[in-house]
């Protein structure tokens, strides 16, 4: 019996196991959060390109959304062609989301702290959260919120 359960978990890779366990999601859904991050893309450029003067290492903030823009794009074709599986798509787009937002967020309350000014970028993690958790199953989306959460509130803290 134990042969069987190695032999299953071997045919199994391990993204393909964590995806399974972290999201319940289908090539459809997959399909709409992809071009739901495609477009917002635009915006969250645009408005680190506009706000460049306060916003240090603005260049690398760009830079992360235009990677963010690649893997989406990979990964659109990628689901469309159904080279990778829906739940492993999830996986790698909650993992470009999470870096990017992660990175920006760090940036811009870093330098919001260094001029004295309050930072908007709380508005971006709950559209992060949501499109984790819209993917995501309960448990999951419950630790995914949480951990953001008080990722955000102790850099908060810690800078201002």
């Amino acid at each position: 019996m134990d042969t069987a359960i190695n032999s299953t978990s071997e045919r199994f890779p391990l993204l393909e196991r964590l995806g399974t366990r972290l999201f319940a999601t289908s090539f459809q859904i997959e399909r709409s959060a992809i071009t739901f991050r495609l477009i917002a893309t635009w915006p969250l450029a645009l408005v680190i390109f506009a706000s460049k003067d306060q916003l240090p290492y603005w260049e690398l903030a760009v830079a992360a959304i235009v990677g963010m823009f690649a893997v989406n794009l990979w990964l659109r074709h990628a689901n469309k062609t159904k080279l990778i599986s829906s739940v492993r798509s999830a996986l790698f787009g909650s993992v470009a989301d999470t870096l990017l937002l992660l990175l920006v967020s760090n940036l811009a309350i870093r330098a919001s702290a260094d001029i004295n000014s309050t930072s908007e970028m709380w508005l971006i993690f709950p559209l992060v959260i949501l499109a984790f958790v819209y993917r995501a199953k309960p448990v999951a989306g419950i630790a995914y919120s949480v951990l953001l959460t008080a990722w955000y509130a102790s850099h908060i803290l810690a800078f201002f």
